[in-house]
This record gives structure tokens, C-alpha cells and sequence, in this order.
């Protein structure tokens, strides 16, 4: 497990400095192997670093979340869950293939100088979208915007590295546990 783990980290590095459109080829089995470790990774990468940025953020400036975690209900534990991850894996992810459309779109050789562009923007742009968590407005809160999104940026690269390197319905999978989770952390 522990060298499957390092291959795993040695590939998604590579993958963030350059993407490229490979699928591995694996069995169901080592699918669901390599999504949990890669989940395990991230929930340490949280708690060992985003957790305790965001509470030194919180003291610098507000983080007072917009409350989707205020209000305990079937119906937020849903849309946080299952409706928010569909609706932006569709949104920044769903074109990280080149299949149908993207594939009319994109000759071969065009996907392939895009590629890692889509990527850099697709995570890049999830973070920036989640800046709309937050109620503030204040200069000092845009001004570590970045450090504040921190969070959503790495999330953003585990899920669309397991998007391409596993598929769609992975990095949706991925997605949603992780929002799950962090409902059950936060409310």
C-alpha cells in the first residue's frame, strides 16, 4: 500500500506540473484502492495543513461561512452532498475528456496543447468560485482570498486528477464524500 501510495503521489505531482489525458487502465478493484488513498491523502493534507491555516485566517479576518452549515436538514446534507458536486463536476470538469462535443470541437493534436490549460483553469476557477462561501467583504478577506480558497484549490486538483486519471463518476464520487464529510465536520 505504502508503495502504491508513493507512485500515486509521484503521478499526481507530474500531473499538476504538466496534465496530460491518460486514463490508467486498471481493474475496478485497484480504482476504488487508489480513490481512498488519494481521499486519505487529502484528508490528511487538511487537517495537518487547511484546518489549521483556516482557524489562523478566521483571526485575522471573518470567515463566517455563508450557512449552508447553519441549517441541519435533510435538504442541506443534500444539496451540499449531491446537488453542488454534480452541478460543478458538470461545470469545470465534464469537458476534461475528449469524447463528444469536446472531441468535434478539438482536432487530436489541438486537445493535447489545451489539455493542461483546461486543467489549470478548471481548478483554478473551482477555488475562485468558493470564495462566494464566505460573507465579507472587507479588503483584508480578498487580499487572502488565496490562502482562504486554499482549501478548494488542492480539492480542486485531487478531483480532476482522479476525473482523468479515473473518470468522471470518480471525481464526482470524490467530490461529494468530501463535501459529505465536511458537512458532518462542520454542522
Amino acid at each position: 500500500m505504502r508503495d502504491m501510495t508513493k507512485l500515486l503521489l509521484y503521478d499526481l505531482s507530474g500531473f499538476l506540473k504538466n496534465p496530460d489525458d491518460v486514463q490508467y487502465n486498471v481493474s475496478a478493484i485497484k480504482k476504488v484502492k487508489i480513490f481512498i488513498i488519494l481521499f486519505l491523502v487529502k484528508v490528511f493534507i487538511f487537517l495537518l495543513l487547511i484546518y489549521p491555516l483556516l482557524i489562523l485566517l478566521n483571526n485575522i479576518t471573518d470567515l463566517h461561512h455563508r450557512g449552508e452549515f447553519v441549517e441541519d436538514s435533510l435538504f442541506t446534507l443534500i444539496a451540499i452532498s449531491i446537488i453542488a458536486p454534480i452541478t460543478e463536476e458538470l461545470f469545470f470538469r465534464l469537458v476534461l475528456r475528449r469524447q463528444g462535443l469536446v472531441a468535434s470541437i478539438f482536432s487530436e493534436q489541438t486537445w493535447y496543447r489545451v489539455f493542461p490549460w483546461l486543467c489549470r483553469i478548471s481548478i483554478v476557477g473551482f477555488a475562485i468560485v468558493h470564495l462566494d462561501n464566505y460573507h465579507n467583504s472587507e479588503t483584508l478577506f480578498y487580499i487572502l482570498s488565496p490562502l482562504i480558497v486554499l482549501s478548494h484549490f488542492i480539492t480542486g486538483c485531487f478531483i480532476t486528477f482522479v476525473r482523468v486519471r479515473l473518470s468522471f463518476l470518480y471525481g464526482l464520487l470524490l467530490h461529494s464524500l468530501w463535501n459529505f464529510s465536511a458537512y458532518l465536520l462542520l454542522s
